[in-house]
């Protein structure tokens, strides 16, 4: 390979690099699947809780936990080169109850995970991997997606959202901009302070500050960029004061209640420095003279905007509950998050201002559209036999839309989570009859029973999602498209992407895809294509990819049903991840719930309608067995 060969690999790279950590994140974020959860780190976080909340004394999580150790050590490269000896003695012991000495092992490694040992081994991984000359195949591929989701879990962990996560790629390969006025930013995480660039008037010396920012960008070659995703995770947290408004409350008082002190700015002033207009922004109600709420000023560790919000406003909520344990209340009394300042060391550090979703306009905006979703509205009244009927089926199933739609307007995840998962326990039963039909175990649990009908039902939309996936991007890119496309007019009518049909079929865009390979150039559209074309040849790599999947479910429940379990005996736990398992379990029971309903006989009881779905699944993956071609349109 000639020198010049090298760096356009690792444009090739470090552009699939950023295709992948995109897609991961967006995937996750709009149908959950994508992105991983259950890392080492997370394992180990789990395991020490649950020593330290139930000993140990659950036999399914005991099990899972041993074979999730198993895992990490035979296919995590960083668990094996960093922490090895660790992970070996702890499955060595883990079956046995010296549950101090197993919890003294997680706790060792637990030190090291959050000392960053892990986060800095993966993305020495990640560079390696994007820095080397080794071709894009499916091993490189395997390697990167594994490692990236590693760090961003790990990102997580710290506290940071999927939202800003999802920018950290193209920050750290971001140069600086000029602005108009003579400014300069970059996105790029530097070290070039801007508070060293004042004259002694204290304004701003652009100049020299851009001059100085430009050279430290400058002198970074790409493995330095790749590295200073570390400055993201080792950013150190502050102390600052996030200040709401809180209807319902009123008052000339100043009341501390833990971290939050509800105040009027007649009373009491958090910005004590700068200008006098500027300490002004903290009068959030400016234009009430008499009739103003009272305040609440919230400490938090701040590291972002968006990652410290929730802890602000959750340290409110705790204290409104304690309020409202003690006092009779004629009005509801709740945050107005729509509007907010950001104080730290006494000065203004920023501010939140948008229009409430309360606000007329908005709610009228926000409203559901009927002339826009006309036929799946019209749809719902050949379901209204289930609204009609008084049987036990049709009970059941309108408990559990109560239940989803409690846990819909639920303000916070420890509520959606229970609420969710309450309208899907209310599907269920403990007939010894069903746990048999389905798990062949008459005294298996409920929880095994939920486990493996949720499985069934994600598992044959994955068939559906892992095509459609694809097929919309192209179809949207084509849409919004004005140009030259990369594909010929004709390909584009035979694999469905341009046509005025109303009923799209994706055993077309499937039966086009190494067509459609032939014009594509971007490296990471082109290994979709290749997953895409392995997936739906119905043979080994197909059962392959669903046992993996299947597994990765399970996983999830497991771990939904644990959250469920912490919350409702009141556990402290770490909650950082729990947004993110609320999503899921949100979109697992919605899709239950549907495919319940579009299944629903007159006849028909909840268990046989469950038991369909798991037959579903097992003819699916019959029928891949003895190789049978099956695209999404022929599952009967």
């Amino acid at each position: 390979m000639g020198d010049s060969e090298i760096p356009n690999k690792q444009e090739k790279k470090i552009q699939f690099w950023q295709d992948l950590w995109h897609d991961s994140i967006k995937n996750f974020l709009k149908r959950s699947f994508g992105l991983e959860l259950l890392t080492p780190h997370v394992l180990i976080d789990n395991i020490i809780l649950e020593i330290e909340d139930d000993s140990l004394q659950n036999q399914k999580n005991k099990q899972f936990f041993y074979r999730t150790i198993n895992q990490f050590l035979d296919k995590d490269e960083i668990i094996r080169s960093h922490f090895k000896n660790d992970f070996i003695l702890l499955r060595r012991i883990f079956n046995s109850e010296r549950n101090g000495y197993i919890l003294s092992i997680c706790q060792s490694i637990q030190s090291k995970f959050r000392n960053g040992k892990y986060f800095d081994g993966s993305l020495e991984k990640i560079s390696s991997l994007l820095l080397s000359s080794s071709p894009i195949d499916g091993t490189f591929l395997h390697d990167l997606n594994y490692y990236s989701q590693s760090i961003i879990v790990e990102l997580l962990l710290k506290s940071y959202t999927l939202g800003e996560i999802k920018k950290f790629p193209g920050y750290i390969l971001s140069q600086v901009e000029s602005l108009d006025d003579g400014r300069f930013y970059t996105h790029f995480p530097h070290k070039t302070d801007i508070n060293e660039y004042k004259d002694s008037k204290g304004q701003i010396l652009w100049k020299s500050f851009g001059k100085n920012l430009t050279l430290e960008l400058e002198s970074l070659d790409l493995a330095k960029r790749i590295k200073a995703l570390e400055n993201y995770y080792y950013e150190k947290k502050g102390e600052a004061y996030y200040i709401f408004v809180i209807e319902g409350l009123r008052g000339n008082q100043v009341i501390k209640i833990g971290d939050v002190i509800f105040y009027s700015p007649n009373k009491k002033r958090f910005i004590t420095e700068g200008e006098d207009y500027v300490k002004e922004y903290e009068v959030l109600q400016p234009h009430e003279t008499k009739e103003k709420y009272m305040q609440a000023a919230a400490k938090v560790k701040f590291l972002t905007y968006e990652s410290s919000l929730s802890e602000a406003v959750n340290k409110i909520e705790n204290c409104i509950d304690l309020v409202y344990s003690f006092f009779g209340i004629k009005t509801k009394i709740k945050v107005l998050q729509e509007e907010y300042i950001v104080v730290k060391n006494s000065k203004y550090y920023g501010s939140s201002f948008h229009t409430s979703r309360e606000d007329k306009v908005m709610k009228f905006h926000d409203s559901l559209d009927i002339d826009f979703n006309t036929n799946i509205f019209s749809g719902l009244k050949k379901y209204s036999k289930i609204l009609d009927m008084d049987t036990k089926a049709t009970k059941k199933i309108r408990n559990t839309l109560h239940w989803i739609r409690k846990g819909d307007s639920a303000k916070n995840d420890d509520d959606k989570l229970v609420f969710y998962w309450i309208a899907l326990e209310n599907l269920f039963t403990n007939k010894p009859e069903i746990k048999k039909d389905i798990l062949g175990d008459r005294n298996a649990s409920k929880f095994d029973l939920i486990k493996a009908i949720l499985g069934a039902n994600q598992l044959t939309k994955y068939v559906y999602e892992y095509g459609w996936d694809l097929f919309h991007y192209y179809r949207n890119v084509e849409d919004q498209f004005f140009g030259q496309s990369k594909f010929p007019e004709t390909l584009l009518k035979k694999a469905n992407l341009k046509t005025t049909d109303k009923k799209m079929y994706l055993k077309k865009f499937i039966k086009y895809l190494p067509e459609l390979r032939k014009h594509e150039q971007n490296p990471y559209l082109i290994g979709k294509i290749d997953s895409l074309i392995s997936f739906y040849k119905g043979s080994k790599n197909t059962l392959k990819t669903l046992e993996k999947k299947k597994i990765s479910l399970e996983d999830d429940i497991t771990m939904i049903y644990r959250f469920r379990n912490l919350i409702v005996h009141s556990a402290t736990f770490d909650k950082t991840l729990l947004p993110y398992y609320a999503w899921k379990i949100r979109i697992y029971s919605k899709n239950l719930i549907r495919q319940i309903i579009w299944n629903f006989g007159e006849d028909q009881e909840i268990d046989q309608l469950l038991t369909k779905i798991f037959l579903k699944k097992d003819k699916y993956f019959e029928r891949l067995k003895n190789e049978m071609i099956v695209f999404p349109e022929d599952l009967k």
